[in-house]
């Protein structure tokens, strides 16, 4: 926890509101498209398109080091691809053809704390593979992050690059005043995603252990 820094030395201070902080949450988005289309003949079309968006934010970090659960950077691509090919087989006769493929890739990012050279955490705690603290909770203090005063939240971490692949295909015939249709389309949807829940564990702290009227639960 950072030292407290409201009302020090003054009349008004109380232990139980001596500190307040401030931040900005930043990020930056881009994004571009492409488009071609190209005309073999006066039957024959064919039309792309590429567009690819990208994103990153970092969220405000108060506290000033990794342990801060309101602070969580990440970054966000997405792209997409697609295809559009036409042919006039007749005057009444026309076949469609389309491919698209879209693609997402997030990754929250965690903040990276020295586990055992700053915090004193043993060795072990490096074997999940990632250097996010533990998620701590005090109760009767205000929650600095999501659900937890202190370290990495719990779920997160999230990272993941869901992808959709689409085909579809008519043939259309006008035939008098009637417009007949017959295709198909497939798609295929794929994810693949990793989110630890309490990557480092979860500590719960209270004061039942030195209250004069301390609770106990038993069960059995």
């Amino acid at each position: 926890f950072p030292l407290p820094n409201l009302n020090i030395g003054r009349a008004n201070y109380t232990r139980y509101s001596d500190w307040f902080g401030s931040g900005a949450n930043r990020s930056q988005n881009d994004q571009f498209d492409i488009k071609i289309d190209h005309a073999f003949s006066d039957k024959t079309h064919l039309s792309g398109k590429y567009s690819q968006a990208e994103s990153n934010w970092k969220q405000a970090g108060t506290f000033g080091n990794g342990l801060d659960p309101a602070y969580n950077p990440g970054v966000s691509h997405a792209h997409l691809f697609a295809l559009n090919f036409t042919h006039s087989i007749k005057d009444n006769l026309l076949l469609s053809v389309s491919y698209g493929f879209t693609r997402r890739y997030d990754d929250s990012g965690d903040p990276k704390v020295d586990l055992v050279g700053d915090l004193g955490m043993p060795a072990y705690m490096l074997t999940s593979g990632f250097s996010v603290g533990p998620a701590i909770s005090l109760s009767n203090y205000y929650s600095a992050g999501p659900n937890n005063n202190l370290g990495g939240v719990a779920w997160g971490i999230l990272r993941q690059g869901p992808e959709t692949h689409q085909l579809a295909a008519n043939i259309s015939r006008l035939q008098g005043r009637h417009d007949l249709r017959i295709g198909g389309e497939i798609r295929m949807h794929r994810i693949s995603m990793v989110q630890p829940g309490e990557q480092n564990g979860y500590f719960g702290f209270d004061q039942n252990g030195t209250s004069q009227s301390p609770w106990v639960t038993i069960s059995g």
